[in-house]
């Protein structure tokens, strides 16, 4: 799944890069909007780092 988001940070930050290079003068709320959509994919990608690391953790102890 990690793969996925991270897939959908590439094709965000790549829109984002042509979004700037065409439009000069961008306003503060679309910067807002693309901050808020850049911390949702980390939160995403963090949360299910965690999860990982959970079971991970979970299955090393069962072990002992």
């Amino acid at each position: 799944m990690s793969e996925a988001l991270l897939r959908a940070y590439c094709a965000l930050a790549n829109r984002l890069y042509d979004l700037r290079a065409s439009e000069r003068g961008a306003g503060a709320i679309e910067y807002g909007i693309i901050v808020a959509l850049i911390a949702a994919i980390i939160v995403a990608i963090l949360r299910d780092l965690g999860t990982s690391t959970r079971g991970a953790i979970r299955s090393g102890n069962r072990g002992l």
